[in-house]
């Protein structure tokens, strides 16, 4: 590697310090550090800087080493946290592919990612609340690069926030906006995103709400008489509209929606926010009819029905925080503490039963007006303010700026670079051309050919130190 550390920086400290000031706050309140079961990306990119996050987090808040699960892909970086032997649990697997197939549950998940959100990274989150990975008050950190994400990715942002338009009916002009975006990414145009990324943890959090549903059907709503009516209609109007094909905003969301990991991405299916918005209507419906109650109720009544039905998770905490690594990438940290449906909805728990075979609803205590009041209560602690984004500053030094002794310079006046760090300015998205600018070492056609084998096609590098 070159002479730049890849985790030990300034700014990175501040978002290790803010990461561990936001577990104390949120989480060791309500549980104890013995008890507290992590998983992480430790990382060990070089030698020497093995698993910071875990001596500089979990570490100093007193968190034992041995329940901490670390994630690592690379094989030559998973041996090397094994070699240094620290005492957490070493899996050398995509995050994916562990939370699709681990039972375990965890107070904190911090996905550490070098990279820009994609599908991959959205089908992680997926797996996390659809298999309920995450403990009912724990915690989730995601951090992610906020630049240079592929075109199909660039599709996907514009597609996600068109899809939060449309169903939460939150129009005020902003669809348009977004409309012209997708007008713009469909004719090939330069995107500027940064407006659209910073509101993606919207998406996070609707994930984490979603529950279980976010990988399998909700049972609930299949108990309404209706049901097989409005999937058989769904299927239809489904069916129709792919042969005639779909017009403006729908057609740009169903190309350009991320694979989810369950399959069909059509209107039919039970993962479809218009197929839950009918059946959810029709069971209020149905409910307020066999109760002889009014549609408040029936609603309330419904999203509790649901989001028990779910195990949805709702968040309490947020903090969002931004900064420029020394590599030169903005990255985006987001810190998330969750409380579950079982303690939003404590205090009628044991008070509201239904009977699917009817749609009867008992309640034992409650008449309708306290109901109703603590609807309201239970209301207002399922929705909070999104805090904006507080940037820590920037560690990067651009590379033209540092002073170097003589016997480093060539007759150009460049210092001389090596292939290690022209790969890892390359990885790290500084362009050949830039580098040619700043270093002398190598051709411009050399770096061409680092950055096709390493960056575009994704080789391993192995160091020649």
């Amino acid at each position: 590697m070159s002479g730049s550390k890849t985790y030990e920086d300034e700014v990175k400290q501040k978002s290790r310090e803010k990461q561990r000031e936001f577990i104390k706050n949120n989480l060791l309140i309500k549980k104890r550090t013995k008890d507290i079961r992590v998983v992480c990306f430790p990382g060990a990119e070089v030698d020497g800087e093995e698993a910071i996050e875990v001596k500089e987090v979990y570490d100093k808040l007193g968190i034992p080493r041995e329940n901490i699960i670390g994630l690592e892909a690379n094989l030559e970086r998973a041996e090397r946290l094994q070699r240094v032997d620290l005492g957490i649990v070493v899996k050398p697997q995509m995050d994916l592919d562990f939370f699709s197939k681990t039972d375990k549950k965890f107070d904190i998940i911090s996905l550490d990612y070098t990279g820009y959100r994609d599908e991959a990274k959205w089908q992680a989150l997926h797996q996390i609340a659809g298999n309920q990975l995450l403990d009912g008050h724990g915690i989730l950190a995601t951090n992610y690069s906020a630049k240079r994400e592929s075109r199909k990715n660039q599709g996907q942002m514009v597609a996600l926030q068109l899809d939060s338009f449309v169903n939460n009916k939150n129009m005020d002009g902003g669809e348009d906006i977004i409309s012209e975006l997708a007008e713009a990414y469909e004719n090939g145009d330069k995107l500027d995103l940064s407006e659209l990324r910073d509101n993606l943890i919207e998406r996070t959090l609707m994930i984490m709400r979603m529950g279980k549903s976010a990988l399998f059907p909700i049972d609930i709503l299949s108990t309404h008489p209706f049901h097989e009516g409005i999937q058989k209609e769904m299927e239809r109007i489904e069916r129709e509209t792919r042969e005639k094909g779909l017009d403006g905003d729908s057609n740009f969301m169903f190309k350009n929606r991320y694979e989810s990991g369950m399959g069909n991405k059509g209107v039919s299916h039970f993962h479809s926010f218009s197929n839950r918005s009918a059946n959810m209507e029709a069971l209020a419906y149905h409910i307020g009819k066999a109760n002889n109650i009014s549609a408040n109720l029936s609603n309330f009544f419904v999203h509790y029905l649901v989001d028990m039905d779910m195990r949805a998770q709702f968040p309490r905490s947020v903090e969002r925080y931004s900064y420029t690594s020394n590599k030169n990438t903005n990255m985006e940290m987001d810190l998330m503490a969750f409380t579950p449906a079982s303690f939003i909805y404590r205090a009628i728990n044991n008070e509201v039963f239904y009977d699917p075979k009817n749609g009867k609803i008992r309640v034992l205590r409650m008449k309708g007006g306290k109901l109703l009041r603590e609807a309201d209560k239970i209301y207002a602690g399922k929705h909070m303010e999104i805090p904006e984004r507080i940037y820590l500053g920037s560690s990067f030094v651009h590379p033209g700026k540092n002073k170097k002794k003589k016997n480093e310079i060539n007759g150009r006046g460049l210092e001389v670079i090596s292939k290690d760090g022209a790969v890892d300015l390359l990885k790290s998205g500084v362009e050949p051309k830039e580098i040619m600018e700043c270093y002398s070492g190598f051709s411009i056609n050399q770096l061409a050919a680092y950055k096709a084998h390493y960056v575009t096609m994704g080789k391993e590098y192995t160091s020649d130190k």
